[in-house]
């Protein structure tokens, strides 16, 4: 809170209901020399049970004015952390469009860096090496081109108001499409424990805007 404070932020109220804010992830980069990035805007706010469901970036119907803000904002608190390493900055953002609320700071790699990856081409997971190495950052970090979204294949059941759901894999294909990514170390005869670790699949699609990577996405789903 009191770092929050220091870069000009306040944590989102207790009494702000769930349904008036959502989640604006950004991915906070940061080298011994000082040198900060930020690397857009990410929508993670469809969860259930805690599990994100679905996420995309950059984050839609966000002004630039707005996304340069929360950018800055992530910026100052990193340095005002003296942080150094790969992490996530989260936000609310308010209904408004406009107002915006300090959610926490996620100092793990997450599975929704594929976002980041199929948008800037950039490595998370090198990136994160890179750092951890010593390494320093470009002056400017890369340019987001396009529009991606994330899906999870999750072992839940739907029919039961998406219990957990385990058993042996009988069965898991995943088709190749173009601009479209599977990240999985799951395969056939592989046993899952949806009470433990609910998640089969990640599903990613980039497209040129967001409409081609809706129709992309939803096309790998009904292969899936």
């Amino acid at each position: 809170t009191e770092l929050a404070h220091e870069a000009g932020l306040s944590m989102v109220p207790a009494d702000l209901g769930l349904d008036k804010w959502r989640r604006i992830e950004i991915d906070v980069l940061a080298d011994d020399a000082g040198t900060v990035w930020t690397l857009g805007l990410r929508d993670a706010s469809v969860h259930r049970g805690g599990t994100p469901v679905l996420a995309e970036m950059p984050a839609p119907r966000v002004s630039a004015s707005t996304a340069g803000a929360m950018s800055h904002a992530a910026r100052r608190l990193a340095r005002a952390a003296a942080y150094r390493g790969a992490g996530v900055v989260e936000f609310a953002l308010g209904h408004d469009g406009e107002s915006f609320w300090l959610l926490g700071v996620d100092t793990l790699a997450r599975p929704e860096r594929a976002l980041l990856e199929e948008t800037t081409g950039a490595s998370f997971i090198g990136l994160r090496l890179q750092l951890a190495a010593g390494g320093a950052l470009d002056p400017e970090p890369p340019a987001p081109t396009g529009h991606a979204v994330e899906v999870r294949l999750l072992a839940q059941d739907p029919l039961r108001g998406f219990a957990a759901s385990g058993g042996s894999i009988e069965k898991l294909s995943l088709p190749v499409g173009t601009g479209v990514r599977f990240d999985s170390s799951i395969r056939e005869g592989d046993t899952v424990d949806g009470r433990v670790e609910p998640l089969i699949a990640t599903i990613t699609a980039w497209g040129r805007d967001r409409a081609e990577a809706l129709d992309r996405i939803h096309g790998a789903l009904e292969r899936t």
